[in-house]
C-alpha cells in the first residue's frame, strides 16, 4: 500500500491540516475569552459541563497565563506551518503518487527500448522458454519497468524543505497530542469536570497529529504485510478501547440534576444529629450540601453559600455533609481533619482554612501530617486533634455521610439539599439554585 496513492494528496492533508488549525484557533479563543469574562456564558452548561471551574483550576494556568493561552499559539504556530508548506507545495508543482512527465528525448529513448525488452519478455514467459536468470542490460542502471513499458510509478520524494515543515508539524502536533489528553484525564477524573470545548480541542489536536504522521512517517513509504497487519492491529485496538470505555466515560461525566425530590422522601436521610451547621437554627429553610475537600466546585461554592447566608439572615441555614471522592488522594483525610477539629469547636474554621489551601494537596510532597500544621494555626490542641483524627466515631460518621450520599444518587460534588417545610429540591448547579431563590414568587419557597 502506498499512501500517496490509497488516501489523499499532499495538498488536500495540508488543507485540512490548516483547517483543523483555524477550528482549533476559535475553540482556544472562546477558551481564552471565558477565562477573562467568567460571568460569559460559553454553551458548557448546556451540554452538562463547566469550563470555569475547569479554568479556576490548577491545571486551567501556568502561573499567570491561562493553558487556552497556549493553546492557541499551538494552534497559530500550526496555522503559520501549513501556510509555509502549501507554499513549497505550489512552488514545486509536486503531485504525490504521480510520477514526473518525461521529458520528449526520454520518452522517445523509452519506448525505443523499453517496449521491445518487455515485450519479448512477456512473450518468451507465454511460451516457457523465458531464461529468468537473464536481466536487463539496464537492471544495473536501477530501472525498472511496468508492463507498460514504463518505469514503476514510486511516489515522489519531497524537498528538504517540505520535509522539514513535516518534521515541525509532526513534532507540535505530537507534543499537543501528548499535552491534550492527560489534561482530559485530569479533568474527567480528578476534577470531575467536562468542558465540552476543552474536550473538542484534544478531538481537533488528535485529528491534525494523524494527518501529520501520515505526511511525516507513512508518505512516500512502501509498507509490506507485517506494516500493513500492524497498523490494522492498532486501528482495531484504538476503536475497540473507544467502545469499552467511552460509555463508562459519558456515564461518569457530570450530569445537571436539579429539580424537586420524591415528596415520600424521609428528610432523616439528609438530616443528621451530627452534621456541622451555620447559619439561624431557627430558620425555616434549610441547605444541606455534600462535599469534597478536593473539588474546585466545592471551594467555589465556600464564598458563595456564606454570601447567600447573609442574604437571607434568618430564613436559610446551612448543613455540611462529606462526600469525598476515591480518586481524591487527601478528601478523605481532610474531612476527618474538619470533624476532629469540630470536636474543639472548630469545624468551619478548619473546613475554610482547608478549602483556602486546596491547592496543597495537589502537591506531590503533601502529607496528612501537614492537617497538624493547620491545627496549630487555628491554635487547636494537637494531641487531641491527632487522636480525634483517627477516632472510630468520626470515621463512622463519616462513611454514614457516603452512604447517605450514595443512597441518594449524588454522582458528584457539590450536591445541594433545599430543604423546605413542604418539599426538597437537589441541584448540583450553585447557580440554579440562587436563581430560583432570587425570585421570592417561586414556588422553591412554598
Amino acid at each position: 500500500m502506498l499512501y500517496n496513492e490509497s488516501m489523499i494528496s499532499r495538498s488536500t492533508s495540508n488543507k485540512l491540516t490548516f483547517a483543523l488549525a483555524a477550528f482549533g484557533c476559535v475553540i482556544a479563543g472562546v477558551l481564552l475569552f471565558e477565562h477573562f469574562s467568567p460571568a460569559t456564558d460559553i454553551g458548557c452548561k448546556e451540554v452538562g459541563g463547566d469550563c470555569s471551574a475547569a479554568g479556576d483550576s490548577i491545571y486551567g494556568h501556568v502561573g499567570p497565563i491561562p493553558t487556552a493561552a497556549f493553546g492557541l499559539a499551538m494552534y497559530l504556530c500550526l496555522a503559520g506551518l501549513c501556510i509555509l508548506r502549501n507554499r513549497r507545495l505550489s512552488a514545486n508543482d509536486i503531485i504525490p503518487g504521480t510520477p514526473e512527465p518525461l521529458s520528449e528525448a526520454a520518452s522517445l529513448e523509452l519506448s525505443e527500448f523499453a517496449p521491445a525488452t518487455v515485450g519479448t519478455l512477456d512473450e518468451q514467459l507465454a511460451e516457457g522458454t523465458a531464461d529468468l536468470d537473464a536481466a536487463p542490460a539496464d537492471a544495473d542502471r536501477g530501472i525498472r519497468f511496468g508492463r507498460a513499458g514504463l518505469p514503476d510509478p514510486m511516489p515522489d520524494s519531497v524537498t528538504p524543505a517540505v520535509h522539514g515543515l513535516d518534521r515541525a508539524i509532526w513534532g507540535l502536533t505530537l507534543a499537543a497530542f501528548i499535552i491534550s489528553w492527560p489534561l482530559q484525564y485530569v479533568s474527567l477524573f480528578k476534577l470531575q469536570v467536562f468542558c465540552p470545548w476543552c474536550f473538542a480541542s484534544a478531538c481537533t489536536v488528535s485529528l491534525a497529529f494523524f494527518l501529520a504522521t501520515l505526511d511525516f512517517v507513512v508518505e512516500g513509504r512502501r509498507l509490506n504485510g507485517e506494516q500493513k497487519l500492524l497498523i490494522s492491529v492498532c486501528s482495531v485496538i484504538v476503536v475497540l478501547l473507544g467502545i469499552v470505555y467511552l460509555p463508562g466515560i459519558i456515564s461518569g461525566l457530570p450530569a445537571s440534576s436539579t429539580g424537586p425530590v420524591n415528596t415520600g422522601m424521609d428528610k432523616s436521610v439528609l438530616i443528621v444529629p451530627y452534621m456541622p451547621r451555620k447559619g439561624d437554627p431557627k430558620a425555616p429553610y434549610l441547605i444541606v450540601e455534600f462535599a469534597d475537600y478536593q473539588c474546585p466546585h466545592c471551594q467555589k461554592a465556600v464564598k458563595e453559600l456564606d454570601d447567600l447566608l447573609v442574604k437571607y439572615k434568618g430564613k436559610i441555614s446551612l448543613a455540611f455533609r462529606n462526600d469525598p471522592l476515591v480518586h481524591h488522594e487527601h478528601a478523605r483525610d481532610a474531612a476527618m481533619a474538619a470533624l476532629a477539629a469540630g470536636r474543639q469547636g472548630k469545624f468551619w474554621q478548619m473546613h475554610d482554612l482547608i478549602f483556602d489551601k486546596q491547592s496543597d494537596m495537589e502537591s506531590p510532597s503533601f502529607m496528612v501530617i501537614n492537617f497538624e500544621d493547620y491545627a496549630r494555626t487555628l491554635h487547636l490542641d494537637i494531641s487531641r486533634f491527632e487522636r480525634d483524627a483517627q477516632d472510630k466515631t468520626l470515621a463512622s460518621e463519616l462513611d454514614q455521610d457516603i452512604s447517605a450520599a450514595h443512597s441518594q444518587g449524588v454522582t458528584q460534588t457539590p450536591t445541594f439539599y433545599f430543604i423546605s417545610p413542604k418539599q426538597i429540591w437537589r441541584y448540583t448547579s450553585f447557580s440554579e439554585l440562587t436563581k430560583r431563590l432570587d425570585n421570592l414568587h417561586d414556588s422553591i419557597w412554598q
